[in-house]
């Protein structure tokens, strides 16, 4: 699943709505279309990726596998209502804080690195395999060297195939993980040496 949270509380939106419907019996939502139980204002954008693109039942992931065929995406319209104007000071910068969820294990989150979890994330999945997560330290999905459980680029990216780690694909980018940013910053441009397009996920 796929949310988003506002450095906001929940009565600075006065309606959320979508042109897709969530049907998961694990979640919650207000009557304003939030989702409940949280403290700062959070929109779930959908629950479960394979109920948006359909699966051709082969091979694990959808877009993963340059051998299978290939499914047009789906664009989910949302609206989102304030309940007064907010400066952009008050509402954050984009993207805010959006993170990806196990769609039957709401607590299991994915956040940007350097971005907080939800009240709803199990912290208890901190610090696991390789995760370095410090809550008490600000330090937040990534790992001890620096390596993010996510990221946001200003580009359409070319994605590694399934099972493919990053590294293998785009052969720069850990040394533009590890340097916290300041080598490498266009590791993901078409660059001589800079990818192994067999790794990546190329559309036939």
């Amino acid at each position: 699943g796929f949310g988003l949270q506002f450095d906001i509380t929940n009565d600075k939106i006065s309606q959320v709505t979508s042109s897709y419907e969530i049907t998961a019996d694990n979640l919650s939502f207000d009557a304003k279309g939030l989702e409940s139980g949280q403290n700062l204002a959070t929109v779930i954008v959908f629950e479960d990726a394979f109920n948006i693109l359909s699966h051709d039942g082969g091979g694990l992931g959808i877009n993963t596998d340059p051998d299978r065929a290939y499914v047009e995406p789906v664009n989910i319209t949302l609206s989102i209502d304030f309940s007064e104007g907010l400066t952009i000071q008050e509402l954050g910068n984009a993207p805010n804080n959006p993170f990806m969820f196990r769609t039957n294990d709401r607590g299991q989150e994915i956040h940007l690195p350097g971005y907080p979890p939800t009240i709803k994330a199990d912290q208890s999945k901190f610090q696991t395999g390789d995760d370095a997560t410090n809550v008490n330290n600000g330090y937040y999905y990534k790992t001890v060297r620096g390596l993010p459980w996510g990221m946001n680029l200003p580009t359409t990216f070319i994605y590694p195939i399934e099972k493919m780690p990053i590294i293998m694909g785009h052969l720069k980018f850990q040394q533009w993980a590890i340097s916290g940013g300041y080598s490498f910053m266009d590791w993901y441009q078409p660059v001589e040496g800079y990818r192994n397009n067999t790794r990546l996920y190329v559309r036939n």
